[in-house]
């Protein structure tokens, strides 16, 4: 959102009034988007010169910028700050130059809303690059100015809070237990982003008026995974993770249900260890586009087959670039776009600690491989495309296709 100079003005009852008298209005432009807008956290910010929300869920505002828009227009500024949560444009920024994402993000989220009052605010707009509406900021991205040649991808955007690019900004609230300013936990946030999408489906079958943009994400936040996996990818994960729960071992920490029988003597009861999963995502240049985000769509899918205990996660190009436990897919970081190899990422899952019984590889499969598999780990290779090299016959292989 576009920045304001105005003089420093405190916080007051009749600012917060205007704030939230700004929120109904858009309740009432988007009725579908309710519950989006009324879970924000509302956090009096003076100095920033704008209205801004962060990734936990918190709505900023400048006083003195809300003292100087009609409710009218604050209205469109809540309806454009909340869609950056919505839109999840924090996580699918992906690496990507920060102040050139900002601009982009801006562009997807203002075609929408192009016929909503903006007062004194220029939106940035798609035809601003030549561009037509409708398109989501990735392909926006593509087509944006180097003009400055200051944007090195390690900076925050140019404006606007942390909703649109992940990165903290100064000014922001920290976490809840540390500042003490209420925040919106990741799971609600979910929640509420599919409580609104099915209620914007809900109202386009009504024959309700829904932006084009708001139809489209809604409609990609309730499919399944894209590629949904094949039978024989879940038999495998099965059948790993089975060979490592039948490894039965014996335990004090609870008596044997057949104590009784024993007398004074204690006996162990039996445990079935659960297995450690760890995922080597390939984030090379020649998976950037259509096949990666079949991979990160895939991952939610490997998480649930695994039991939902999460999973670590090993971004990898030609080195290893990030090591995440996850339990939800969304929060991977995507670091890499240089070479490949494979090797690299399966050399350091073998290291990790506690070390990994079954070990997923999502590539294309263009990259070399290790002669043999990790002492003591299975791994299935899941090539993502439809004509990709095979998989080395030490693994267990499985293609994934858009079919």
């Amino acid at each position: 959102m576009q920045m304001v100079n105005t003089p420093m003005v405190k916080d007051s009852p009749a600012i917060r009034e205007k704030v939230m008298a700004a929120r109904m209005a858009a309740v009432t432009r988007w009725p579908y988007f309710a519950s989006q807008l009324l879970m924000m956290v509302l956090v009096p910010k003076p100095g920033i010169g704008t209205c801004a929300t962060d990734c936990k869920g918190r709505f900023y505002y400048d006083p003195a910028f809300v003292e100087n828009v009609s409710v009218q227009t604050l209205a469109t500024v809540w309806l454009h700050e909340c869609l950056h949560i919505w839109l999840d444009h924090a996580t699918r920024r992906n690496g990507r130059l920060p102040k050139k994402w900002n601009k982009s993000v801006d562009r997807e989220i203002n075609d929408d809303l192009l016929d909503m009052p903006w007062g004194e605010i220029s939106p940035l707009v798609p035809s601003g690059i030549r561009q037509p509406n409708g398109l989501l900021a990735e392909t926006y991205f593509e087509h944006e100015d180097d003009e400055d040649g200051s944007d090195d991808g390690e900076g925050e955007g140019e404006q606007g809070g942390s909703s649109s690019d992940g990165i903290p900004r100064e000014w922001e609230d920290g976490p809840e237990g540390e500042s003490g300013t209420p925040e919106v936990p990741e799971s609600q946030q979910e929640c509420v982003r599919h409580a609104v999408s099915e209620k914007i489906i809900e109202t386009v079958k009504n024959r309700g008026n829904v932006p084009a943009g708001l139809r489209v994400a809604a409609e990609a936040n309730l499919k399944p995974p894209k590629v949904p996996w094949q039978r024989e990818m879940s038999a495998a994960i099965r059948a790993c993770a089975a060979d490592v729960a039948g490894a039965v071992d014996f335990t004090f920490r609870r008596p044997s249900r057949r104590q009784c029988i024993h007398g004074d003597v204690i006996m162990p009861a039996t445990r079935r260890p659960v297995p450690e999963t760890a995922i080597v995502l390939d984030t090379s240049g020649s998976m950037y586009g259509g096949d990666l985000e079949s991979a990160l769509n895939e991952i939610q899918g490997v998480l649930k087959a695994v039991g939902g205990r999460g999973v670590r996660v090993l971004a990898t190009d030609a080195s290893v670039h990030s090591k995440q436990k996850v339990t939800n897919a969304s929060k991977i970081q995507v670091l890499g776009g240089g070479g490949t190899d494979m090797r690299v990422g399966l050399a350091e899952a073998a290291k990790l600690r506690p070390n990994p019984d079954l070990c997923i590889v999502l590539t294309d499969g263009y990259t070399p491989w290790p002669e043999k598999a990790p002492r003591g780990v299975t791994v299935i290779v899941a090539l993502i495309g439809k004509h990709t090299p095979e998989a080395p016959a030490w693994a267990r292989s499985v293609r994934i296709t858009g079919d």
